[in-house]
């Protein structure tokens, strides 16, 4: 077991000091994380609160009388500019996550 532990130690200094881009880039994809996990937070709090004021006004859409009984439609509808913006920080952040999948497979 000994053996094994100092091996490991061994392999993993030696991947940290022969492998700065690729840590870079691990740090690069958690920068990304956080932003992208927050703004969905804020949009689903947002959407709910538009929900249970049925503010239809402030949805950003024009409410349909199916978006106005069904919950899961009218979520999924309002607010489209700020949902896109969330799945564009998603999107990155899957970007980052592909790159860092990609190198750690080479």
């Amino acid at each position: 077991m000994q053996e094994i532990n100092e091996y490991l130690t061994t392999l993993f200094k030696f991947f940290y000091k022969q492998n700065p881009p690729l840590l870079d880039l691990f740090k690069a994809r958690e920068t990304k994380l956080q932003p992208w996990i927050k703004a969905e937070q804020k949009l689903k709090v947002d959407k709910e609160k538009l929900w249970l004021t049925q503010n239809y006004k402030k949805w950003g859409t024009e409410a349909t009388d199916m978006m106005k009984k069904n919950k899961e439609v009218a979520m999924s509808a309002m607010l489209p500019k700020e949902t896109t913006k969330t799945q564009d920080l998603k999107d990155l952040y899957g970007y980052f996550n592909y790159q860092a999948f990609n190198e750690l497979a080479r």
